[in-house]
């Protein structure tokens, strides 16, 4: 059974008449901590907590009439709310609080709702339905301690929806075909657990969650995630997907290639045998060359001839020509000037004569 948080709204206090019945109890301890204790019964019956901003209030309501509102109870709320009822179907609402300290409700057998909407609780919240088809919903709620949600057998459903949870998280579900949903809902403390104990659990995220301390723990649950939304619109039909072009036949294994034959060994390698050292022969001592001849005035020169001038070191000079001059090459070098190179000077023609036979030949 799902019931929506706009019953809050739509419960008139006008409509509550009557007195609590002797075997209810609706107070504030001493230690300022509110105690609700709801006793047996075989109708349905609400109850409702309302900060109204000024005047906070307690609506509570039986379906026979009987009943009447608390005024300004919550106002001396200065620590805890523990609610308990006992068989019959209860609803608890919470709506819009300011909450100090702890909040805990324990329903009996029933098909029970608890649900906490746009309220502030600085300590736990506890939430522990007893057997039946339950339904518990945290909507826009900011708890900063631990959260933890305990269900019994029967197909219950548990939704955290748009809330701030900054403490350890725990949800439990029992026996039964159970639903968790979980839209965006922020974990600030650690990675919640989420334990599914029915075969057939169904877990929904739409992505639209923040789990700052690392992702979900899931447990136990068939389904771990639904793409879908949570009330979101239907969506549009989408035009039908185009036939699925044929597989193309798959082309036949490549033959395998036959197996190299196996390279040969190498042969080992012979290391060369080093070859003698041979002796050096001394290098030859520097042959100191001759020193060139002197001439003088008056000597005989390498021609024969007398030296009439001299160098100043005496190594090179002018010396006059024999009488007598045989044996020499009459002519130019590599160039013949007669039919016969070789001639005797002493019969040689004429100076004017052989001079020309050299301007002919081209030598001077």
């Amino acid at each position: 059974m799902k019931l929506s948080t706009g019953l809050l709204c739509c419960l008139s206090l006008a409509s509550v008449s009557g007195v609590v019945s002797a075997s209810d109890k609706i107070f504030v301890n001493k230690s300022g901590d509110l105690i609700v204790r709801l006793s047996n019964h075989d109708s349905y019956r609400t109850l409702s907590l309302y900060g109204t901003g000024v005047t906070n209030q307690v609506a509570y309501d039986l379906s026979t009439g009987d009943g009447e509102p608390v005024w300004g109870v919550l106002n001396n709320v200065k620590r805890n709310v523990v609610i308990r009822s006992n068989v019959g179907t209860d609803s608890v609402y919470f709506d819009n609080l300011q909450l100090p300290g702890n909040v805990t409700v324990i329903t009996g057998r029933g098909d029970d709702n608890v649900v906490l909407n746009d309220t502030t609780v600085a300590g736990n919240v506890n939430v522990k339905p007893g057997g039946g088809n339950d339904y518990v919903e945290i909507t826009g709620t900011t708890v900063f301690g631990k959260t933890d949600v305990r269900t019994d057998g029967g197909h219950d459903d548990v939704v955290l929806k748009g809330s701030s949870l900054e403490g350890k998280v725990r949800i439990l579900l029992g026996r039964g075909w159970d639903d968790l949903t979980v839209t965006g809902t922020s974990f600030v403390y650690r990675s919640p657990l989420f334990h599914g104990q029915g075969q057939r659990d169904k877990y929904v995220d739409d992505g639209t969650n923040s789990f700052f301390g690392g992702n979900a723990v899931l447990k136990s649950f068939e389904n771990k995630l639904i793409d879908k939304p949570v009330d979101s619109a239907p969506a549009p039909e989408s035009a039908p997907a185009p036939a699925p072009a044929p597989e193309p036949e798959p082309a036949p294994p490549a033959p395998e290639p036959e197996p190299a034959p196996p390279a040969p060994e190498p042969e080992p390698e012979i290391e060369p045998e080093p070859e003698p050292e041979m002796e050096q022969e001394p290098a030859p001592a520097p042959v100191e060359p001759a020193p060139a001849p002197t001439f003088s005035i008056g000597d005989t020169g390498p021609g024969g001839g007398i030296v009439f001038e001299v160098s100043a070191d005496g190594t090179s000079g002018l010396e006059v020509a024999p009488d007598v001059l045989e044996g020499f090459t009459y002519g130019c070098v590599g160039v013949d000037v007669t039919e016969t190179t070789q001639v005797d000077l002493s019969d040689a023609p004429g100076g004017l004569d052989t001079v020309g036979l050299l301007v002919n030949a081209g030598c001077i």
